[in-house]
């Protein structure tokens, strides 16, 4: 288990007494299935829950920069290294390109038709916003370097900042899928509390983003907060609950 696994009767951690009004109110708000996770046995005191519940939600908060700045640089570099190799700008905008695999095709077709439909631009800058991540870390497949299509040539121009001996398409597809699965899990509001290895992964991200632009990774890092929340715990949501909660 992680230290932060264990009951916080355990950890010396002073009570706090929510009234009933104020639980109720808070289990409704968020719903006791939605709770359940943050319950480590069914006599963990309702404070306990609460407290996991929103140290997860500060977990996410902390987290949002590094994910949010590796996903703008990966689809950014990304769109730059292809523009160039394919000679237009366009093709992620303009009709898809005959390069991409039948899932990109159907990504950019249904972005596309979603934005006409609703009077939003299709313009390339906007259309990379759009285009959803999965998108992105489905360039890095495997058969676009089986064809030598994109990979390997196009890594050094699109991860600049990746030791020579990491960089291999195989190593970005798996670390920025992971990213991807990170990324999803704190922007659907789910646990990462749990997830084995969080300040590992957290160091992936940032890893990750530096092979795109060390000077990203280091803005990045100097505006991060994740290793300070993650010591915290939820004891230190835990003893200011009392104070949240009128």
């Amino acid at each position: 288990m992680q230290k932060h696994d264990t009951p916080l009767s355990t950890q010396n951690q002073p009570p706090i007494a929510l009234d009933a009004a104020a639980l109720a109110a808070l289990e409704s708000c968020v719903s006791l299935d939605r709770l359940a996770p943050y319950r480590l046995s069914p006599s963990d005191p309702a404070e306990d829950v609460i407290a996991r519940y929103l140290w997860n939600v500060a977990l996410c908060e902390a987290l949002y920069p590094a994910i949010h700045h590796a996903e703008v640089s990966l689809r950014n570099t990304l769109y730059r290294t292809v523009s160039m190799w394919h000679s237009r700008i366009e093709w992620v905008s303009g009709g898809p390109a005959a390069f991409l695999r039948p899932q990109e095709v159907r990504s950019i077709t249904e972005t596309l038709a979603s934005r006409v439909r609703t009077g939003q631009p299709v313009n390339p800058p906007d259309m990379v916003a759009a285009l959803h991540l999965g998108f992105w870390t489905g360039l890095l497949d495997v058969r676009y370097e089986r064809t030598h299509t994109l990979w390997p040539h196009l890594l050094k121009t699109a991860f600049p900042g990746m030791p020579r001996r990491l960089r291999v398409r195989a190593n970005v597809a798996g670390r920025f899928d992971a990213v991807r699965r990170l990324r999803n899990r704190v922007f659907h509001h789910e646990p990462v509390w749990s997830v084995p290895d969080l300040p590992q992964k957290h160091a992936w991200v940032l890893e990750a983003l530096s092979w795109v632009s060390p000077e990203m990774r280091d803005l990045a890092s100097g505006m991060d907060r994740f290793d300070q929340v993650y010591r915290a715990g939820p004891q230190g949501v835990l003893s200011r609950l009392g104070s949240m909660v009128p």
